[in-house]
């Protein structure tokens, strides 16, 4: 006899139980907010349907995207129907203390900044979303310390990266940090994208925890 099926309504009632800060987006899907984050877990269904991989991550709304990548993610332990009812609470705990950005309480700045710091020391070089994200999100500050303490800490970060893998399209690692700052200083465009993003995704339902800066 082969493994049940994953229950999605049943692993995503009990997620939400070990972080009741969290709210249930859609299926399999729980976050809250902070300021222009959306932070939680996506519980990923794998291969046949009868294991599953938890995921921290988080999604910013205030950036030039239409749609919200993840980014910061860490992966939980995959688990099977049997194994979530053993280790799926320790797994939650274990996510929620690597977690980035705190997924309960209030958040400040510094937080995040942190957050992405610990993340640049060891980053996934396949995606520079996370970088863009923190420049972002120091914008929607309206602090112009943040923003360019933000953009100094991404240049530094990117600059001996390989241009011919990670800036072609941009015509190069300059011509890029250049276009990013461009971008994250017209908050015009930023907001627009913010307020349909919020609709477009229903954010508005998910609780908002203080944000301070």
């Amino acid at each position: 006899m082969g493994r049940p099926k994953i229950n999605k309504t049943k692993i995503t009632n009990d997620w939400q139980k070990y972080c009741p800060e969290l709210r249930k987006l859609r299926m399999l899907d729980i976050d809250n907010r902070v300021g222009p984050l959306v932070i939680g877990f996506y519980l990923q269904v794998i291969g046949d349907g009868t294991i599953y991989m938890p995921l921290y991550k988080v999604e910013n709304l205030y950036s030039h995207y239409s749609v919200l990548p993840s980014s910061l993610e860490i992966e939980g332990r995959t688990m099977d129907m049997q194994t979530h009812e053993a280790y799926s609470e320790q797994v939650a705990q274990q996510l929620i203390e690597k977690a980035y950005i705190p997924l309960q309480g209030e958040v400040t700045f510094e937080n995040i900044k942190n957050g992405y710091e610990r993340y640049f020391k060891n980053p996934n070089k396949g995606t520079i979303v996370e970088y863009e994200d923190y420049v972002y999100i120091s914008s929607w500050t309206r602090n112009k310390l943040f923003f360019e303490t933000a953009l100094n800490t991404v240049y530094n970060e990117l600059k001996a990266w390989p241009e011919e893998r990670y800036f072609v399209q941009a015509g190069g690692f300059q011509n890029w940090i250049l276009e990013l700052e461009k971008k994250a200083s017209n908050h015009e465009i930023l907001e627009d994208n913010y307020r349909k993003k919020i609709a477009k995704y229903k954010i508005e339902k998910l609780p908002e925890r203080p944000f301070y800066f």
